[in-house]
């Protein structure tokens, strides 16, 4: 399987898995909003059952006492105004008393408390409304209506042990379910960590190693399309491209440190006619085996060797005068010299030679880059009329 193939069913895997991951933490996240909303919700409904159990005992104990002034209600005139506000709670409780018994029947949990013995709030409520009531439409309105009696009983003792049972069952109800939804809400939670986690090790873990790998990948492409761009194909050595960008780059370091820069252009002699005598094969050969020798004589880490076409060489030797730069190209003249490669077509040795033109850039004596590869190459013109296999500045 090739490598391509392996990442993309790498790829497709780690999808898969992301998806699945991401559809388990968007159920459980959706599990964990609905359950905060029951607990927010279950926190207002019991907020607003006390509440509303608080207010019927404000008001029965409220209608307790007026009863009782009802009684002693010194005048007509003062019965009247009692009467009038004595009607006024016991509506009030019947509207409490509605709204209580409504979401009771809607309420299982609270339906058993509400309607059911020991507490049975709803019958107890409507009984005292009940009395109140009578009490109210009877022309007895003293302490010797028996009516008056069960009212403020039922206010000091049995409705308000009813309603405070009553208060105390939805507090625990309320607390436990609470308590359940939080012990959820944590259990949801934890299961978003673990599925996270998991992520983390299984999907995004490889996911990342995956990127990487093809981050690599790509750095090595573009390394080897540079090394390509810069690189002969044949010898090995840096081409023209790459001389002319290095050359420029070490005549601005000339320039700033003052130290001149030296070019020596070779080219081996009566090559044409070695291609024609032994082939186009033995010819590549020749080459490399000229690069090799001009690339290892050239020993300096910032000194290097350049195919400029052909059977032409380039040399840039940076921090070095005149006079280094013909010491070189006469080292490189004897390497050449010295690998004895046939060359029967050759009228001035039985060996391959090469012939080499040295120039330099002073930026102390010359005014602009004059052209030193130009230079060099001219100085090599003048090695060739001289007869070849030489050195000529």
């Amino acid at each position: 399987m090739t490598g391509e193939k392996q990442y993309s069913l790498l790829g497709g895997k780690l999808r898969k898995k992301y998806l699945l991951a991401f559809f388990i933490i968007a159920i459980t996240s959706v599990a964990s909003f609905l359950t905060m909303t029951l607990l927010i919700n279950n926190n207002e409904t019991s907020a607003y059952l006390i509440n509303t159990s608080g207010r019927q005992r404000m008001l029965s104990q409220r209608a307790a006492l007026l009863s009782m002034e009802l009684a002693q209600a010194p005048s007509l005139e003062q019965e009247q105004l009692i009467k009038a506000e004595l009607h006024q709670t016991v509506s009030e409780m019947k509207a409490s008393h509605l709204k209580l018994g409504k979401m009771a029947e809607e309420t299982p949990a609270l339906n058993d408390i509400y309607f059911k013995e020991p507490i049975n709030l709803h019958h107890k409520i409507d009984i005292y409304l009940h009395n109140l009531e009578l009490f109210l439409a009877s022309n007895d309105t003293t302490w010797s209506n028996p009516t008056l009696a069960l009212i403020v009983h039922d206010a000091k003792d049995n409705l308000i042990t009813a309603l405070e049972l009553f208060v105390n069952e939805l507090q625990a109800g309320s607390e436990q379910k609470v308590q359940q939804l939080k012990f959820t809400e944590l259990f949801l939670l934890i299961i978003i960590l673990s599925v996270l986690l998991v992520e983390g090790l299984f999907i995004f873990k490889p996911m990342i190693l995956h990127i990487q790998e093809e981050h690599k990948q790509l750095e090595a492409a573009n390394e080897e399309l540079y090394r390509l761009s810069c690189v002969d194909g044949l010898t090995g050595i840096a081409n023209r491209r790459y001389l002319d960008k290095y050359l420029d780059i070490e005549i601005q370091n000339a320039e700033r440190t003052k130290i001149p820069v030296s070019v020596i252009m070779g080219d081996i002699d009566f090559f044409k006619s070695f291609n024609d005598t032994y082939g186009h094969i033995a010819g590549d050969e020749c080459l490399k085996s000229v690069a090799k020798t001009l690339s290892t004589t050239v020993k300096r880490p910032r000194d290097i060797v350049a195919r400029y076409g052909g059977e032409e060489f380039a040399i840039i030797l940076p921090e070095t005068d005149t006079e280094g730069a013909l010491i070189i190209a006469e080292k490189l003249r004897l390497a050449v010299a010295g690998l004895e490669m046939e060359h029967s077509q050759s009228p001035l040795s039985s060996f391959v030679t090469i012939s080499l033109g040295v120039a330099t850039y002073s930026p102390l004596v010359d005014t602009a880059d004059t052209a030193v590869l130009s230079r060099a190459d001219k100085a090599l013109y003048r090695a060739k009329e001289r007869g070849r296999n030489q050195v000529c500045c």
